[in-house]
């Protein structure tokens, strides 16, 4: 491949990976099949059999996922199910609990701050966009219903950085705020002013934090007349309306510093309060797993270990309890160099003597006192142990130990320590994923915080499904293994067959047992390993989604995020070698595909090596053909794993999954798979199906397909290993032939009356896509374009000359409608190489005419210049006439716009007759179009409209509804150029509606920030707003980030430029006048880049008028003087006027009211010589109206 080839082949690539990326969706949340109430990071206890109340319930970090407006019963984080269990005593709110990810039905208002600030009006989350709203309204919302005064305001928002404008942007805050909480508030008003400040005008209970401290006064006043047990109940629903850190997701640094820590002691001042209730309740055997979870995380709070050493004695286990004091004296002494406090010591002292009035008195407090007014005892029943189990006799533990360096994985962690079985069924999780995403890593971890509820019996088998060198586990022998386990002799194992299945569920019948069956290979060898009565917990891993498996929740694991896949490799390969180097390691995890098992051994190859650097390693695994190789460790390996899933597909799966492999673009569709497999659509479809479920392949959205990045090395690997390199050939040969055909037939509707090319495949497809229609074209070529891009690549790179110049060919209208003009470069650049090689010299005029329309289309005139003339001379030596033509079209198109109006003149002239000559209508439109439009430049409006209407008739004739538009809205240019404003909106109307029949949301974009600004200074500012936040919402653009720096990753300088303007329109209209000015400065630097000489002046004339709003009176004179030089050098007679008026408004701000007169004066005379009536009035009221302004000067 030449130099010029192979840079543009790496300019694809970026661009590619930049279109592959803006396509990707978010990352699915976790797949699981049944609604969860809660998510809870680690165990909590059994639950309660029917009629009897909840003990305790495990409560330790912030663990409740459960949203504001809910009330947990009677557990602060236990799920249960509502038809399960009466109502324990002590009652219900009646609120219903919210479901995750569901609309709530709670009615009225309630506002979050125990967890991320929520905000929930009549059942809908009201979103409140980050940064000072949030820290606004969780400060106001600390004080409900009271006034915050505007100094305490500025400086909680911005502390000492507070300038000399806080005030005012508090204001402006409050003024956003309202406008957020408004959505959702049916007509309340919520903040409301107060003299020099305001308040959340919300009662104290429609605060979660108010609603908190009212239940724990109601617990005071429960406990003071004797009812513990409901005490204990309010404490436990007041606990559950903590949804996680307080504030979480609000960043200021003043509300973290002086609010959450006081927030965070009064929630576990309200959880040690509970603990002693459920103590006095004799609920010992249930607060010991929570009380050991909560010393864990708060290891120096010495009442926590006095609370746990009263458990453990009440629970016959003295020695435990004075093992947890010497580790508390081990801890203090390490971390502090002090003794435990004089309480602990006493009961320490206790502990030793056995003193029996610790047991006797449930009433007793840890340090032997009573508490005050605690003489009575609720008499409600204690948790007692299920039916058929003894309490006393310790369960079978085999479970695995856990991965030491455990990383992430917090939402399914939530979501499955939340499982717990039901009264009424076996309970059964399949937890599935690729080969190595961690599913036993986790499934033994969820294990091992589950073991507290499930005391029998705690088993763990691996079946072997996806194992080397092993067959996978028949049921009959698990079962065996899991009966032994269970303590049944080997005499009494029934022999294979049903009685076998029969005798472990006999087995398990009452007991609470906890099974996890590891590495399952189908639903069929997990069915006969389930318990069949109530009790069990079964977690199942697989490399399939177990979907035949009836009764199994599932949970479908992906790769690492970002964050945790960094933490990851830092814990193996050490943290101060990947805080040293980060961007190397985030090269190395992405080149892991953030794959557990992939950075697991890369981590380990660099601990194991410490010579080696990180970005060594990642230089390394950037060799794409070296990369699974690199991550092999022993006999630890990613190919090897990847292999075996391989091992288990029959024939056909196998052959679908290599041949993909092949495919040289990012993603696919059925249509894509039936082609390289020679089958149809349909039958393709259901074999990637298979593969999706086997965890070989992923689904981003429906109908679309990819590999994981390591398992698409892998395919590739397999196909070249296992298909003969003519298979290959002819396999990548039917993609690009497909690719080729479907582009040349999507092109058509959106391209009518022009030439085609003649197709000569050797593999035609036999299945396509419709595409016959411009909505469907449109929507095949946004969802094929990086591959075709990666096809032209691939061609280009392999030796397939005519793909790599027709493909580039095929795509280039699209790339030009949609602003993607850094690919259209590349891969017009592969196409003139790819010719070269062809000696094809027709081909090479046409790929030499793209490669320069797409240099004018990013602003590189003198490269459009230099491969359009090269372009011309090829055109009329091989005498392609149409081709002359259409070259002649562009270069005139550069010479408009450099504003050599005489060259483009002479250009498109020259290009009609030519057109005429060729006898092509489609041409010859496009050839009056384009004289119409320089027409209009130099002020020939009625020739411009002659030209418009020409050309508008044969794009009728012809179908053409996109330039049909396109003329449209140019004689809405005109029509206001000429001050006949009717036509304006007349014509305005009518492009807009044809737009959006074609469907090219871009081009209507566009069109409607051209619109905008006419309409703004046709005083029709409501439409003009209106039109520019349609803009953005075209352009998906809710402000200007994202969207503008997607829009210059792809050179879409004219969508950049639309979202400027439509940004300006809307900070000006809205008061923010600073902010307008910085859009506008961005706009006015990218109309010069791009010599838009049409909207300069008019950018120019826009900040002369917000600077003279902010009162910078000599910059507005400034950017006054600009414009009107700018605009008289096109000629722009309008514009002119309008200009004027911004020059004489400048005047008249510094003082210069002779000057200011002498402007209006002018516009006046410009606009009657035009025949213009909306300047000419202005320009005469203002004249009228000047004696008085200048009088208000005077005295003022």
């Amino acid at each position: 491949m030449t130099t010029s080839a192979a840079n543009a082949a790496s300019t694809i690539r970026t661009a590619t990976a930049w279109a592959v990326r803006s396509r990707r969706v978010r990352k699915p949340p976790v797949v699981i099949g049944f609604p969860l109430r809660f998510a809870v990071r680690e165990p909590g206890i059994r639950p309660v059999p029917a009629g009897q109340h909840w003990g305790s319930v495990l409560t330790l970090g912030w663990h409740c996922g459960h949203r504001i407006g809910s009330t947990v019963p009677h557990g602060d984080c236990h799920h249960r199910r509502a038809s399960a269990r009466p109502t324990p005593t002590g009652g219900e709110s009646g609120v219903p609990v919210a479901v995750l990810g569901e609309e709530r039905s709670v009615k009225g208002s309630m506002f979050g701050l125990l967890g991320p600030l929520e905000v929930l009006l009549d059942g809908r989350i009201v979103p409140i966009a980050a940064g000072k709203r949030r820290a606004l309204l969780a400060t106001l919302a600390l004080r409900a219903g009271e006034p915050v005064s505007m100094d305490e305001l500025v400086d909680r928002l911005w502390g000492a950085e507070a300038g000399a404008g806080a005030v005012n942007a508090v204001q402006t805050t409050v003024r956003r705020l309202r406008a957020d909480l408004a959505r959702g508030a049916h007509g309340r008003e919520f903040v409301r002013t107060r003299s020099r400040g305001y308040l959340l005008d919300v009662a104290a209970d429609e605060v979660d934090l108010g609603r908190f401290r009212s239940l724990l006064d109601r617990a005071t006043r429960a406990e003071r007349d004797g009812g513990i047990g409901a005490a204990a109940d309010t404490l436990r629903e007041a606990i559950g309306l903590w949804r996680g850190e307080p504030l979480a997701d609000v960043r200021n640094d003043s509300l973290h510093r002086d609010v959450v820590p006081v927030l965070v002691e009064q929630r576990l001042a309200a959880v040690e309060r509970r603990i002693d209730l459920d103590l006095r309740l004799g609920r010992h055997d249930h607060l010991i797993a929570e009380l050991r979870t909560l010393t864990a995380l708060h290891p120096l709070r010495e009442r926590l270990w006095a609370r746990l050493m009263l458990a453990l004695y009440r629970a016959d286990r003295r020695a435990d309890a004075l093992h947890a004091y010497r580790t508390l004296g081990d801890t203090l002494a390490e971390e502090l160099g002090l003794d435990p406090g004089e309480e602990l010591r006493r009961l320490h002292h206790r502990v030793l003597l056995g003193d029996p009035t610790l047991l006797a008195d449930p009433a007793a407090t840890p340090g032997g006192a009573p508490s005050p007014g605690r003489a009575t005892v609720d008499t409600a029943p204690v948790e007692s142990a299920p039916a058929g189990t003894d309490p006393n006799v310790k369960g079978r533990n085999e479970l695995p130990g856990e991965v030491a360096d455990f990383t992430g994985r917090d939402t399914e962690l939530r979501l499955l320590l939340d499982e717990q079985a039901a009264a009424d069924t076996v309970s059964v999780v399949a937890i599935d994923g690729m080969a190595g995403v961690g599913k036993t890593s986790l499934a033994v971890r969820v294990a091992h915080r589950l073991a507290p509820r499930y005391p029998d019996a705690q088993l763990f088998i691996d079946l072997h499904g996806h194992s080397s060198g092993v067959r996978p586990t028949a049921p009959d022998d698990a079962l065996h293994t899991l009966l032994v386990s269970l303590g049944v002799a080997e005499a009494d194992i029934p022999a294979p067959g049903e009685r076998r299945a029969a005798r472990w569920r006999a087995e398990l019948a009452g007991r609470r047992a906890l099974v996890v069956l590891d590495n399952a290979a189908t639903a069929a060898q997990v069915r006969p390993l389930l318990p069949g009565s109530a009790g069990c917990l079964v977690l199942v891993t697989s490399r399939r989604r177990l979907l035949d498996l009836d009764t199994a929740r599932g949970v479908s694991l992906d790769a690492l995020d970002e964050d945790d896949a960094l933490a990851l490799l830092s814990g193996i390969a050490g943290a101060d070698r990947i805080a040293a180097e980060p961007d190397a390691a985030g090269e190395v995890v992405q080149l892991c595909g953030h794959l557990p098992l992939a950075i697991r051994i890369a981590g380990a190859r660099l601990r194991t090596r410490p010579a080696w650097t990180v970005r060594g390693l990642a230089n390394r695994l950037a060799d794409s053909e070296e990369r699974l190789a690199e991550l092999t460790a022993g006999d630890r390996s990613v190919a090897g794993a990847f292999a075996l899933s391989y091992q288990h597909l029959d024939a056909p799966r196998q052959r679908m999954f290599r041949l993909l492999g092949l495919h040289p673009g990012p993603d696919w569709d059925s249509h894509l798979a039936a082609v390289l497999t020679e089958t149809s659509p349909r039958q393709a479809e259901l074999l990637l199906e298979d593969l999706v479920d086997a965890h070989l392949l992923q689904q981003a959205e429906p109908g679309r397909y990819r590999f994981h990045d390591l398992l698409g090395h892998h395919a590739n690997a397999t196909a070249r290993r296992e298909e003969t390199q003519a298979r290959q050939h002819e396999a990548v040969g039917r993609v690009l032939d497909y690719y080729l055909h479907t582009a040349s037939v999507a092109i058509e509707p959106l391209t009518v009356g022009y030439p085609r090319l003649p197709l000569d495949l050797d593999h035609p497809p036999a299945h396509v896509p419709d595409v016959r229609t411009t909505g469907s074209a449109l929507a095949w070529y946004e969802a094929e374009h990086a591959n075709l891009t990666a096809a032209a690549v691939y061609a280009a790179d392999h030796g397939w000359q005519t793909h790599a110049w027709r493909l580039p060919h095929a795509i280039q209208h699209f790339f030009s409608i949609r602003g993607h003009t850094k690919e259209r470069i590349a891969t017009s650049r592969l196409a003139v190489a790819a010719t070269r090689h062809l000696s094809d010299p027709d081909a090479h005029a046409e790929a030499r005419k793209s490669l320069g329309t797409a240099y004018w289309q990013a602003g590189r005139y003198e490269e459009a210049l230099e491969h359009l003339r090269r372009a011309l001379i090829l055109m009329r030596d091989t005498g392609n006439l149409r081709g002359e033509a259409s070259v002649h079209g562009n270069l005139g198109t550069v010479a408009n716009i450099l504003g050599d109006y005489a060259g483009a003149l002479d250009h498109f002239e020259r290009g009609l007759v030519l057109m005429r000559r060729a006898g092509t209508r489609t041409g010859e439109a496009a050839a009056v179009h384009n004289l119409g439009v320089v027409h209009a430049q130099l002020g020939r409006h009625a020739k411009a409209r002659e030209c418009f209407e020409t050309a508008l008739a044969i794009r009728r004739e012809l179908g053409d509804t996109s330039k049909v538009a396109s003329l449209l809205a140019d004689l809405a240019h005109v029509s206001y150029d000429t001050g006949r404003d009717d036509d304006v909106d007349n014509f305005t109307r009518l492009a807009l509606a044809t737009y959006r029949e074609h469907g090219d949301t871009r081009a209507e974009a566009l069109a409607l920030s051209d619109f905008s600004y006419i309409y703004r200074h046709l005083a029709r500012n409501a439409d003009a707003v209106d039109w520019a936040r349609r803009v953005l919402h075209l352009l998906d653009s809710a402000t200007s980030g994202a969207t503008l720096v997607a829009l210059r990753e792809v050179g879409d300088h004219r969508g950049e430029l639309a979202v400027l303007q439509a940004l300006t329109l809307v900070s000006e209209h809205s008061g923010r006048y600073t902010e307008a000015v910085g859009h506008a400065e961005r706009t006015l630097e990218l109309t010069r880049a791009i010599s838009n000489k049409w909207a300069e002046p008019r950018v120019l004339g826009y900040l002369s008028m917000l600077h003279r709003e902010l009162g910078n009176h000599e910059a507005a004179l400034g950017y006054a003087r600009q414009a009107l030089e700018a605009i008289r050098s096109l000629g722009d007679r309008r514009g002119e006027c309008e200009i004027l008026l911004d020059l004489g408004a400048a005047h008249l701000a510094m003082g210069d009211a002779e000057a200011a007169l002498a402007c209006y004066e002018r516009s006046r005379a410009v606009a009657d010589e035009i025949g213009c009536a909306l300047p000419e009035t202005t320009a005469r009221q203002l004249i009228a109206e000047l004696p008085r302004q200048v009088d208000s000067e005077a005295t003022a």
